[in-house]
């Protein structure tokens, strides 16, 4: 009986990525990496100014409201009801063009502290005029902030200060909500949402 053993094994050629042959394969993964980053921060750039339009949009036509409640109102002898509403909408349009100014491309990452940073910034910055009824914060990033002011001027405000507080830095708030009883004495509703991530 004759027994063939094959002592032959073929050589498996390690591939050495860090050689200089492997380079056109790093350069074709950073140019796909880049052209994704590329697309997705346009998208958030081009999402940031559609809401500036949409914003600016409704402060005009607040504004023509406005005119026409002048346009009611007769000058020799105002209705006091009446001038306390224009008055009503030019805060609230004057709190929508502040908030406006700050309507710009938002880092929309995860909370960098945790959730915990997010109610200690909100508490630090407590204000008499304005409240808080309803906080809704997402793992991405998302915020809804519900609440109640005694001026519409004051949640811009309190928006600016929250905007000097660690966790709050670079983020913005892309849509406001602004909403006062028919009677001017309760005091106005409002709601606040992040701009980027989700916040429904």
């Amino acid at each position: 009986m004759r027994q063939e053993v094959n002592l032959y094994q073929p050589v498996r050629r390690n591939r050495d990525w860090l050689s200089l042959a492997a380079l056109p394969l790093w350069a074709g993964g950073l140019a796909l990496a880049l052209a994704l980053f590329s697309g997705w921060y346009w998208q958030q750039v081009a999402d940031s100014e559609r809401r500036a339009e949409r914003l600016t949009q409704q402060v005009q036509e607040e504004r023509e409201a406005v005119e026409a409640l002048r346009a009611e109102a007769p000058p020799e002898d105002p209705d006091p009801a009446l001038q306390r509403r224009v008055q009503s909408l030019e805060d609230e349009i004057t709190a929508r063009q502040r908030l406006g100014d700050r309507v710009v491309a938002t880092d929309d990452a995860p909370w960098r502290g945790g959730f915990a940073s997010v109610f200690q910034g909100l508490a630090r910055e407590a204000a008499d005029d304005v409240w808080l009824e309803r906080i809704r914060a997402r793992a991405d990033g998302g915020l809804r902030l519900e609440g109640g002011a005694m001026r519409a001027a004051a949640v811009p405000e309190f928006v600016d200060h929250l905007g000097r507080e660690p966790e709050f830095i670079g983020r913005s708030f892309a849509g406001l909500e602004l909403r006062r009883p028919e009677d001017n004495e309760r005091p106005l509703r409002f709601v606040l949402r992040g701009a980027g991530g989700g916040d429904d």
